[in-house]
């Protein structure tokens, strides 16, 4: 097997995988939402809020993790990637324009260079995005653990503020 296609099988590996637990986190953190919320809608559950809270932040740190992981794997292949796309161009087999890798990278450089002030504008990597959806589902699960310590404190119960949740 030559290096190019062992790189390749290597960076395909680990690209399929860091999607596949991407998914997985959202199918997760969706459930837990879904529960945090439900059990919110009904007295007495504040429990089962905290549990939801917690495992949807654990859960959101501990993918962040794995996905941090991941993703050393696929950008190590990718630099291996980008060596044998030089090595070809060197040795006459390939120019360097077709080098998908090393162009890639640069074209992406110019895109966020160009990018303006508009988030709509704004180039972002699949870990700027990923990273996003985590903060995200972490931030949910921290709201509803500070609202269900609300209500087991009593503060939103009704007697205070007119907090009826």
């Amino acid at each position: 097997m030559d290096q190019r296609q062992y790189a390749w099988d290597y960076f395909q590996l680990h690209a399929v995988q860091r999607m596949s637990l991407f998914n997985f986190f959202v199918l997760i953190s969706a459930i837990l939402t879904a529960g945090m919320g439900s059990a919110l809608l009904k007295n007495g559950a504040d429990e089962y809020i905290v549990l939801a809270a917690v495992g949807l932040m654990l859960v959101s740190f501990a993918f962040w993790k794995l996905d941090q992981r991941v993703r050393f794997f696929v950008k190590h292949a990718e630099s291996i990637l980008k060596m044998v796309e030089a090595t070809q161009a060197e040795d006459g087999a390939n120019s360097a324009e077709l080098a998908l890798f090393a162009q890639e990278e640069r074209k992406t450089i110019e895109l966020k260079r160009q990018s303006g002030w508009c988030p709509f504008g704004w180039h972002l990597s699949y870990s700027q995005c990923f990273g996003f959806v985590y903060i995200i589902f972490a931030g949910l699960g921290l709201l509803g653990f500070i609202m269900a310590i609300l209500r087991l404190s009593g503060w939103c119960s009704g007697e205070h503020h007119g907090c009826e949740w």
